[in-house]
This record gives C-alpha cells, structure tokens and sequence, in this order.
C-alpha cells in the first residue's frame, strides 16, 4: 500500500476492532417465544426465520441495532444490525471498533476486502476464515476526521446509486408486468383480434379443452439413472430454460442407447420439471425444437403433443403463462418440502385452443414483443452491474485516500494508532468465557 497518503498508514485489523464471536445454541435452546437468535441466513435473507430463546446469556452475546457484524464462515459477509435486540449465534462476529475508529469507516473498509479474506478461507465443505488470518491482515487506517470525510462520500455516491439502481429493478419488474400482460391478452384472443378479422379462412371459433386432448399419449415420467463416463447422454433439470429445452445442458448415464430408447427426445416433445423446491418453479417447461440422441430423467415429464393441433411454442408459451400457471400452483403437493405436479391432474388442466395458423399468429406477435422485452431486460441488467462496478471503484477510491482530499490539521494516523493501543493497553480485552454445546 505504498500509494497510500503521508498521514495514513497500514495496521493489522486487530488494532482496528475487537472480535467477539457469537454462542453455540443448542436445538434446546429454540422456543417460540424471547429474544431471536441471529443465525447467518437471518444476515443474508431478511425472510428468513428465526429461533427465539427466552433465556439470559452471557450479555457479549446480545446484539442491538447499529451492531457491526461479521459472518466468518459459509457465505463471508459485513452488516449493520437493525432488527432490535438479539442473541448472536456462533459463525458471526460482533466486531466493537477501537476508539478513534469510525464504525461505518471499518463497515466499508470490511465490504472492500470481502475478496480478500475469501482468499484466505478454508474448508471443502463450508468455508471459513480463521480469525487469526482474519485480524491479521493489513488494512488502510487514515486520521479519524478522514474517515468520516470518506464515510460521509461514500454514503452520498451510494446514495445515488441506490436510486438509479431502484428505477432499474422497478423497470424490469414493469416489464415482467407487461410481459405476463401480453400472454392474458393472446390466450383471451384479444392480441389477434385484429388478425382473425382480416383471415377468416384461417380463424376457427377457439375451444377450451383439456391438456390430454392435444396429446397423443399418456404423459410419462423420465427415469433415474447415475453418473457414467461413456454412458448414454441424459438431459439436466437446468435444461429447461425460458420455455426451451437446452440440449445441451447433459450429463453421461449409466444406460446404453438401447436402454434409453423409450425416454430419447424427440422434435415436439414438451418436457416439463416434476418437482422443485420452489412453488414458482415447480413444472417449468419447455419445447424440444429437434430430435436428438439424448434422453430425458426421472425430474422431468413428458408432454408427446399432437401437432396436428397444437403448436409447439404456441404451447410453450401458454404453459409458461399465468393462465396455466395458477393451475399448476394450485394443484402442486408438497412432500418433504419439494413441491410435485401430478400426472393425472396435469392432463386435466383447462388451456385454450384457437386454429394453427392463429397460434401461429400468437406466436409471432409474442415472440416479437418479447424479443423487445429481452433487449430492454438485457440493458438494465448490464446498467445494474455497471453500478455494481462503479460501487467497487468508489470503495478502492476511498481505501487509497482518492476519494477525499487530506486535511494537514488532521491527527495524523501514526498518532491516532498510538493512541489506540496506549487506550487498550490501559482497558485489557476481557477474558474469553468458554461456552458448551453443539453447533447449529
């Protein structure tokens, strides 16, 4: 960090704060009812729920708001704690600033090296930082007048980017409005009205029937097969992608072809998810647009359509769409958490059914309005990780001594380090009380 200011200078983050990691609660210790116990997916998810304790700890162990914490293991992450008083489990960190160091000034300096400590994590399973390789590393320490200067930039530059950043995801959630808008409007025959005026010949009154009757078979489930190097090819569950199976998204099984014969896939084929964890995903489909030596799993099903009367992406589409969505929502059942879709409500679920050449004409329409979606989602998308970017440019700014111009009447670091550690010599860190119990 040579290019760092005069009056600045770098120091083990142990001179910078106090780390003072959560308890170990155990299953015996969750009620309904007390304080929450702060667990790392209550960080990462603020959906996510929590367990309660009624009973006191230790008082290192409570968290208020305002709190800087610290997950050092499964998914590193810095945050500030707004959610009133709690217990903190173990795998987090509080971290308690020295005195002369700006808490939001350490928050940001701790989301800046974020990369850094996951170069030092360890573990195959789930990762962590120790907090010797933690406190240990190097990090910018600038005069305390400095840091609020740089807090108070960066909060400002953020602020704005927070807004931009808000306007994008409200466009792109108007344009997922708009998308499942144009679906209603082509499945009540409202996007082809104008067509069905001018092409009589090819308009037919449209029916409302049932998924089986534009089927020429029973659907049938995939089958389960391991991994094997040379085997015959199986699609992935990721194969199905906004209404289109990605043949290439494979894996090699443990079959021969000729084993694998009756689950082949062929042109036309609809093929849709069996179960996910998600009720939003449970039954997500997609077209086979060509024949190919490759079979499908037991994870999906297959729709064989009969394209004398239905066509493929018209399908596609509508499956995808509210109108079917709702009912596969309403009819999944939930097993150990997996949300499943049932063969034998599945042919029954009611679709709309116009001519050929009108799903033809529905096809092209939306196909054409979506494509204009697409490149508008493709625009926010790249403007969001612009942002993103530009947040880390403004964070190394900041930890260069960039971003804010020095003040020579400023105590100049060296002093205000001095002073820190003359303060915890005077104040020792209290000794560390061993806790019992299980991890969970």
């Amino acid at each position: 960090m040579s290019e760092l200011p005069e009056s600045w200078i770098t120091v083990a983050l142990d001179d910078l704060a106090h780390f003072q990691n959560g308890r170990a609660f155990n299953k015996h210790d969750w009620k309904e009812t007390g304080l929450p116990i702060v667990r790392i997916q209550n960080l990462n998810d603020h959906k996510s729920a929590f367990n309660y304790t009624p009973k006191e700890h230790e008082p290192q162990f409570k968290i208020n708001n305002g709190d800087l914490l610290f997950a050092w293991a499964a998914s590193l992450g810095v945050y500030i704690w707004k959610r009133g008083d709690a217990w903190l489990n173990q795998h987090i960190f509080r971290v308690s600033p020295a005195q002369g160091v700006d808490k939001f000034y350490l928050y940001y300096l701790l989301q800046n090296t974020i990369g850094l400590f996951y170069s030092k994590t360890r573990g195959s399973g789930m990762v962590h930082i120790t907090k010797g390789e933690l406190v240990g590393t190097q990090l910018p320490l600038p005069p305390l007048n400095e840091q609020k200067r740089i807090v108070a930039k960066i909060e400002e530059l953020f602020s704005e980017l927070d807004a931009g950043e808000e306007s994008l995801r409200r466009a792109r959630h108007q344009l997922g409005i708009y998308r499942q808008s144009l679906l209603k409007q082509a499945f009540e025959g409202k996007l082809t009205a104008h067509w069905r005026t001018q092409n009589h010949d090819h308009a037919a009154a449209w029916k409302e029937v049932d998924v089986a009757d534009v089927l020429t078979a029973k659907p049938n489930n995939g089958r389960s097969v391991k991994d094997r190097k040379g085997g015959f090819k199986v699609l992935r569950l990721t194969a199905i992608k906004e209404g289109i199976i990605d043949l290439a998204e494979h894996k090699e099984g443990d079959w021969s072809e000729s084993e694998a014969k009756p689950w082949i896939v062929k042109s036309g084929d609809f093929l849709a998810s069996r179960g996910n964890g998600s009720i939003k995903l449970v039954g997500r489909g997609g077209i086979v647009r060509e024949s190919a030596d490759v079979a499908f799993p037991d994870t999906m099903i297959r729709l064989p359509l009969d394209l004398s009367l239905v066509f493929p992406k018209y399908f596609s589409h509508l499956w995808n769409s509210d109108r079917v969505r709702h009912q596969i929502e309403g009819s999944a059942r939930t097993t150990a958490g997996i949300y499943k879709i049932n063969q034998g409500l599945l042919v029954q679920y009611r679709v709309p059914l116009p001519s050929l050449p009108e799903q033809q004409e529905i096809v092209r329409l939306l196909d054409e309005q979506f494509e204009a979606i697409s490149r508008n989602e493709q625009e926010i998308a790249a403007a969001l990780k612009r942002s993103e970017s530009l947040r880390q440019s403004i964070l190394k700014r900041a930890f260069t001594g960039r971003l804010v111009p020095q003040d020579p009447a400023d105590e100049p670091a060296p002093a205000l380090l001095a002073r820190i550690q003359s303060e915890r010599t005077a104040s020792p860190k209290p000794a560390r009380k061993r806790t019992s119990g299980k991890s969970v």
